[in-house]
């Protein structure tokens, strides 16, 4: 899980669970299964979900308590990204 601060929407939480990548405002929740999901990356700075080639959720590292919590994260992401797309044949 990670929590960051914007000033347009106050606390945001990030979470990845079986069902998807979930993110979480003051005002909004949104879920966006794995077979939704374009591409897991990652950045020095940021755990990036691709929803698709030009939507990206950002999630900074610096909202995770650690570095390996933040490397947790994404291994997680793409362990359920990676099940949830693999090619059958």
């Amino acid at each position: 899980m990670g929590r960051s601060r914007n000033a347009l929407i106050g606390d945001c939480r990030a979470e990845v669970s079986e069902e998807g990548f979930t993110e979480e405002s003051n005002t909004r929740r949104t879920l966006i299964k794995w077979k939704g999901i374009y591409r897991v990356s990652a950045t020095p700075r940021f755990v990036r979900i691709h929803a698709s080639s030009l939507s990206v959720h950002l999630i900074p590292r610096r909202a995770f308590s650690s570095r390996e919590d933040s490397e947790t994260f994404l291994k997680i992401a793409r362990h359920f990204y990676d099940a949830a797309n693999k090619k059958k044949g």
